[in-house]
């Protein structure tokens, strides 16, 4: 049974309004994120889907809907769990605060008792329900640097190397949480797709959900997992979109990916056993008529 043939479940979390202060300074609000709402509705249309919006506790909502979730499957397991934020992300800066270590990358939640909770620690309650995969997008910046010719990515190795160090350890502080309680059974069944590199920045007005939302033209269309980034970054190329790129975190293993699509969908390429069979049957075919037209030659 693949997990296409099992229920999936969309858990979506669209923080908007915000005036918790942070970092020495306010978030702003972000209507976009009210834009995107039909938008990531639409595409995860065949979920059950737990919508939610301006959440100031994002990791005890996210226990809170277990418990309802595994009253009502009563032991049934999950073919693909969904996770969507769309919000404030950022790397903590604050050295007095419980749940996150200095560097670590958090989603904000909103009013003015909101609280930080690490993307690792999102990770960690999400393990725990009982599902064959995990896809999860985080739309959400994840520092402060921008990308850009003019910007980090080009002029600093700081910036560039950011990128690729998705388990950089702050300096002085010990490991992030990105970097701790991670079992590699939890690994091989997740797929992070971030709306922009390791401590950069994202735009509320060119959100990654809305890109997605393009490429799969308006939820209608699903496409390899695999090859989510590069059709979101081509699209914003295209577009001569130069400050934001998507990142895919994803553990590949055998075909424990190869042919899962988003936002549904499971099955091998059209090229199997059907193509494979031509070739041979063109073979013998061409074959025949050599021999045919040897003959002919041979009897004149």
């Amino acid at each position: 049974m693949t997990g296409e043939e099992l229920l999936n479940i969309g858990l979506i979390i669209l923080n908007s309004d915000y005036n918790a202060k942070y970092l020495d300074g306010y978030f702003e609000s972000l209507p976009g994120v009210k834009e995107d709402k039909p938008m990531i509705e639409e595409m995860l249309k065949d979920y059950s889907r737990y919508i939610f919006e301006n959440v100031e506790d994002i990791g005890a909502k996210l226990a809170e809907l277990k418990k309802e979730v595994d009253a009502e499957l009563n032991g049934r397991k999950i073919g693909r769990l969904h996770f969507h934020f769309s919000g404030h992300g950022t790397r903590n800066q604050d050295s007095t605060q419980l749940e996150a270590k200095v560097g670590d990358f958090c989603l904000i939640g909103s009013g003015s008792s909101a609280k930080l909770i690490p993307g690792q620690n999102v990770k960690q309650e999400l393990w725990k329900w009982n599902t064959n995969k995990l896809t999860i997008t985080f739309d959400c910046c994840r520092g402060e640097d921008k990308l850009g010719k003019d910007c980090s990515t080009e002029n600093t190795s700081r910036g560039f190397w950011g990128i690729f160090r998705e388990d950089d350890m702050h300096r002085g502080a010990g490991p992030t949480m990105d970097q701790q309680r991670c079992k590699v059974s939890n690994l091989d069944k997740t797929c992070t797709i971030y709306a922009t590199p390791n401590r950069h920045s994202s735009a509320d007005t060119r959100s990654l959900t809305r890109e997605l939302y393009k490429v799969t033209e308006q939820g209608t269309k699903s496409i390899l997992i695999r090859d989510i980034s590069k059709a979101v970054n081509d699209s914003w190329d295209d577009d001569r979109i130069e400050d934001q790129r998507c990142i895919t975190e994803i553990v590949e293993m055998k075909d424990n990916w190869a042919y899962y699509m988003w936002p549904t969908g499971y099955g091998k390429p059209s090229v199997g056993k059907t193509q494979d069979l031509k070739i041979p049957i063109f073979f013998w075919i061409a074959a025949a008529a050599i021999f045919l037209l040897a003959l002919q030659m041979v009897s004149k």
